[in-house]
């Protein structure tokens, strides 16, 4: 089953205006400091996932109404729908994380994380609901724009595209948090990004690097785009 019209995607401009994703991460930041503030003991992930619970501009989806995934990767449920892709995150946990590895970023890491990607990238990723997993924890929905890849030609970028597409955005090798990842960072943002290597890029139908799927890190708050 499809969703339809329900699905709206804020198109970013550029950076003119703080996008959807990066208002949800503001909001679900301050609210959840806010929660810890009155109910002290109150651990971050818990304050965190109270602050998305409450929250109204992020609704609650019925993922049922999806059907079978398409795809199942190591962070997310996928489904083609409508000319976008719906990301569900998967096993109750909330993605990759710079600092502390695979699968171990906190609720409002992973929103932060979208609001990272539309700055670093322009791109449509938008958080676009929450669930509740069968055991009760809580999941998060985003969506983005469906990329056709390339017809003709390689489908996967070479290293050396990579490499370009990385400096042409400002991004150059940096140290990184996690032994795992190599990191590339853009000081000017305060942004660095991993896990960027071309099964997380597609080539469009132009041929040209689009990023989709990397874990993204907002590690100076003070600057580009304010959204903590």
């Amino acid at each position: 089953m499809t969703q339809g019209s329900s699905w709206i995607i804020p198109r970013h401009n550029g950076g003119a205006t703080i996008t959807a994703s990066q208002k949800i991460a503001r909001i679900v930041g301050a609210s959840s400091r806010a929660i810890q503030a009155a109910q002290p003991g109150t651990s971050a992930w818990n304050a965190e996932e109270q602050a998305i619970r409450d929250e109204k501009s992020i609704p609650w989806r019925n993922l049922g109404k999806f059907g079978p995934p398409d795809t199942i990767a190591s962070e997310h449920f996928v489904w083609f729908q409508d000319g976008m892709v719906f990301k569900a995150t998967a096993y109750g946990r909330f993605g990759h994380s710079i600092n502390k590895g695979p699968g171990k970023a906190t609720p409002l890491e992973y929103l932060r994380r979208i609001a990272a990607s539309n700055e670093a990238f322009n791109d449509s990723a938008t958080i676009v609901g929450k669930f509740e997993n069968e055991n009760g924890s809580l999941g998060l929905i985003h969506a983005q724009d469906f990329i056709a890849q390339n017809p003709a030609g390689a489908s996967h970028a070479t290293p050396e595209q990579l490499i370009k597409f990385l400096e042409s955005l400002g991004f150059f090798p940096s140290e990184g948090h996690f032994s795992k990842y190599e990191v590339w960072a853009n000081a000017n943002l305060g942004i660095e990004v991993a896990d960027f290597h071309s099964g997380n890029v597609i080539l469009n139908s132009d041929g040209i690097v689009v990023p989709i799927d990397i874990v993204v890190h907002k590690f100076d708050p003070t600057k580009g785009v304010d959204f903590f």
